[in-house]
């Protein structure tokens, strides 16, 4: 149990405070999934670096629908709903004591949900145990293995924490070929640019047939 509380102890935590490095998978870092990429590394003979949320940003329309969609849907608040419908934004919803505004708040819940398909916040309660702020947690600081939830290496109570699940696994897991192909191909065009002009080897195929020095050079020359 937390001495202070898990909202209490991370108040002043920010977007910026560390880092927000999202590493596949989140849901179950040692699933079977994971280890099957490492035996086809190894079979294919080709270098295997762990996906993660920087690595999927360096592809241009990644980062661009990144940036379009949180963009986008982190200017519009959370909204109550009850069975009539919505009844509107609680207080906390539109506006927080802690260092992270409320658009930044729901910016980085989208980019959470988007990269890794899970996103945390710690919430701080009244005495009526209602929800009165919240403070979306990066994940270098919580790890969700099996449904049990470790943040900053200790267990929350329930009531301290607010998980919010996408429809299906981020684009690290689902997205990990596309990524590492598209990484591929601008690597094949840099280096292109940087060697314009490709390396070619010239063989004859007819052992009878014997060039002279000249006709060699008239013919790589014409080539």
């Amino acid at each position: 149990m937390f001495d202070m509380g898990l909202f209490q102890s991370l108040k002043n935590l920010s977007r910026w405070s560390a880092p927000n490095e999202v590493l596949t998978p989140i849901r179950s870092p040692w699933s079977s999934s994971d280890l099957v990429k490492v035996v086809i590394a190894d079979l294919e003979g080709v270098e295997r670096l762990d996906m993660s949320r920087s690595v999927a940003m360096m592809v241009p329309s990644v980062a661009r629908g990144r940036g379009l969609i949180c963009g986008l849907l982190s200017r519009h608040p959370l909204t109550l709903t009850d069975e009539n419908g919505p009844t509107g934004p609680a207080g906390w919803m539109v506006s927080t004591q802690t260092a992270q505004s409320p658009r930044m708040r729901m910016l980085w819940t989208f980019d959470d949900l988007i990269f890794s398909g899970v996103s945390v916040w710690a919430v701080d309660r009244d005495g009526d145990d209602e929800v009165i702020d919240g403070l979306r947690i990066p994940p270098d600081k919580w790890t969700l293995t099996d449904g049990e939830l470790v943040v900053d290496g200790r267990k929350p109570r329930p009531d301290e924490v607010c998980i919010f699940e996408g429809p299906q696994e981020g684009l690290v897991v689902i997205a990990e070929r596309t990524i590492r192909a598209a990484l591929d191909i601008e690597k094949a065009w840099a280096n292109r640019v940087k060697v314009p002009v490709p390396l070619v080897a010239l063989h004859g195929t007819d052992a009878n047939f014997e060039l002279t020095p000249e006709e060699a050079a008239d013919l790589v020359a014409k080539w």
